[in-house]
This record gives structure tokens, C-alpha cells and sequence, in this order.
């Protein structure tokens, strides 16, 4: 360890992490982060131009296109851009460039570029000179649709996501009434999607902030260099106390094996066991190290189970004369300590597989 590094500094950092970067928001998953295209900025694209084309079945009519109007400054006739609305994807200009989003109706002719993450190098000009060209009884107007605001670029008017979802939910209560739930849900979803997108743009921006002051960034690689080599060192226990229950795990109705969560300091051995009176289930017996020693738990490895099942299983620990505190996870009480010899962890452990193995046995 550098003579840098101590626990003060270690401390330090935590503290001072804690309070200049506030903690992520716990929220589910969206569908499309689940699908893995949050930030695609095609995707988005092809979202957007399905739901400014009021002639698609979303059924929430001219909503996104109201909201555009409204933050864009588009005000002739009553925030609106006419009838006989045309959206199109990829538009190609004379000089072979791609428009992301072009919208025309029959007064207006919007241009969009829509950027999540990229820096703009793309032919503004070329776009002008498009619209000029070939919309020249239109009125044009030029955004550019960002994630992060980074002002307007030459005529093109800097548009955010933030914008244009909170003017989108602002409106949505008075288009939603002929809208086709499904893809309401899904609209849903993708302004959720976008939100998070720039929650976590702005959270990233601000751990970037912290780490480049104050040399925060030479520390934190110290303290995550021995984060890496405590996990190592986890692992590395785990894998022996493995190696001295090789014999209960030879059994064809005991498996074993090791897990940890990517970013848990913690590390997992865990033994399947088959019980007759669970058919569909195997015992699980999971034996825990992380700072604070060693701890035990057991559970069904199949899903939630139903009542009359945990109750049977509860009876199990009870008859095994297994100590526990929680249920449906069954948290053991016995514990180790951090430093304790691993042959005091492995008999407890051999002991409990062993009683769970042999009481199967006898309900067969």
C-alpha cells in the first residue's frame, strides 16, 4: 500500500463524495433500457417521428408536435403547424447529408438534429440550404434536440430532452382520451426512458466534477485499488472454504458454487441441495463473508413459493433444530467472525448440508 494511503484518507473521500454527489435514484428499469437501446440515438429518432406523425395509431394526435411548437416558438396559428402533416426519417439533401427528423405541413417545414451523447459535426449549412431549396414556401424552423444543453448552433435553436418531455406531460391529459393504450404505455415508458437518461448524464457530470479536483481522482484510484484487492481477497476465501466441503458437494444431489453481485463486497458460498418433500424446489444454504464476518441463510431456489410450502419448510428448520430470524430468506443466527478459522465456518456448514441431505432421505 503507497505510505499516501491510510484510512483518514479513505474517509475523507467517502465523506466528501457523499456530499457533493447525491446518491442515484432507486427506480425500476425501463422497457427500453431492459431492451438495451436507451441511448440510440436512431432509435430515438424513429420513436419521435412515430409519434409527431398524427396519422400514426398512437391516437394522441398532434400532441408531440403541440409540445415542439410550444417550446420552439412556433406560434402561427395558435401554437399549432397546420394540416396535411408528412414526417420523415433520414431526409437526403442534394449533397448526399441525411436530415435525422424533417416535419412538413402545410405552413411550416421543421428540421431536427437530434443529438443524445455526440458532439454536433454534422452540415447545419447543408440542411439550410435544403430546406431553402426544396420547402421555399415554408416557413423553416431549425432544432436541435439535445440531452445536455449546449446552446443554440448557428440558426439552429437548442432544444432539450428535459424541454420537450416536461411540455409533453404538461399537455398529454388533453390528447389521451382517443389514444391507444398500448402505445400510450409505451410513450410512457420512453419519456421515463428519457428522463433517466439525463438524471444520469447529470450525476455522471457531477462524479466527473468531483474526481478532477482536489486530486480525488489520484485517491479514488488508491481506494478502488484496494477495493479490487479486498474483493480478491474475498474471492480467494470462498474459494477455500469450496475446496474443504469438495466431499459434501460430490454428492449428485448437492451442488456448490460461488456468486457475488458485480459491485458487492461480499462474496457467496452456496449449496443446492435436493429434498424429497421439495420437488420443485432445491434448499438453498448460502454462507456469507463480507466486513462484518460471516453470516447464513436459506431459502427455496425455484421462485416465490406459495404459503403451505414455506410453512413446510419452516417446519424443516424447526425439526433440523435450525435457528433462524427471518423468514421466506430464513437468516440464520449463527455467525462467524471476519477472522474466524474457516474449518469452525466449514463444519457449521458440512453440518447443516449434511442434516438437510439426510433428512430427504428419510422422507423418501
Amino acid at each position: 500500500m503507497d505510505d499516501e494511503w491510510c484510512e483518514e484518507a479513505a474517509g475523507d473521500l467517502l465523506e466528501a463524495f457523499h456530499q457533493q454527489v447525491p446518491p442515484r435514484p432507486e427506480r425500476p428499469p425501463t422497457f427500453m433500457e431492459i431492451f438495451g437501446y436507451p441511448h440510440y440515438e436512431n432509435v430515438c429518432s424513429n420513436i419521435l417521428a412515430f409519434f409527431f406523425d398524427p396519422s400514426k395509431p398512437h391516437g394522441l394526435g398532434t400532441l408531440f408536435l403541440d409540445a415542439l411548437a410550444q417550446i420552439g416558438g412556433i406560434t402561427e396559428p395558435d401554437w399549432k403547424i397546420g394540416g396535411n402533416v408528412r414526417v420523415d426519417r433520414e431526409e437526403p439533401t442534394d449533397e448526399r447529408n441525411r436530415i435525422d427528423l424533417l416535419i412538413q405541413s402545410d405552413a411550416h417545414v421543421i428540421l431536427i438534429e437530434n443529438k443524445i451523447f455526440h458532439e454536433i459535426a454534422n452540415p447545419l449549412e447543408d440542411y439550410i440550404k435544403h430546406a431553402k431549396s426544396h420547402y421555399r414556401q415554408l416557413k423553416p424552423h431549425l432544432f436541435l434536440l439535445t440531452l445536455k444543453p449546449g446552446g443554440d448552433v448557428g440558426r439552429f435553436k437548442n432544444i432539450t430532452y428535459e424541454q420537450l418531455v416536461a411540455q409533453i406531460r404538461t399537455l398529454h391529459g388533453d390528447y389521451v382520451a382517443h389514444a391507444d393504450i398500448r402505445y400510450l404505455t409505451f410513450m410512457l415508458d420512453f419519456l421515463n426512458t428519457l428522463e433517466n437518461l439525463r438524471e444520469g448524464w447529470e450525476l455522471n457530470a457531477k462524479t466527473a466534477e468531483f474526481l478532477a479536483k482536489d486530486n480525488n481522482l489520484e485517491k479514488a484510484r488508491h481506494f478502488f485499488g484496494e477495493i479490487d484487492m479486498y474483493k480478491g481477497e474475498l474471492r480467494k476465501t470462498v474459494s477455500e472454504l469450496g475446496n474443504g466441503l469438495n466431499d459434501i458437494a460430490n454428492d449428485g444431489r448437492v451442488s456448490q458454487g460461488k456468486w457475488r453481485e458485480k459491485h458487492g463486497l461480499y462474496d457467496i458460498l452456496y449449496h443446492d441441495v435436493e429434498h424429497s418433500d421439495f420437488s420443485d424446489d432445491k434448499i438453498v444454504l448460502n454462507a456469507k463473508i463480507d466486513p462484518r464476518g460471516w453470516s447464513f441463510e436459506m431459502f427455496l431456489r425455484g421462485g416465490q413459493p406459495d404459503s403451505v410450502t414455506l410453512e413446510k419448510f419452516n417446519s424443516l428448520l424447526h425439526k433440523l433444530e435450525i435457528e433462524f430470524q427471518d423468514e421466506y430468506r430464513f437468516t440464520l443466527q449463527k455467525r462467524f467472525s471476519y477472522t474466524c478459522e474457516l474449518q469452525e465456518v466449514a463444519a457449521f456448514v458440512r453440518d447443516t448440508v449434511t442434516s438437510i441431505r439426510k433428512s430427504g432421505d428419510g422422507a423418501r
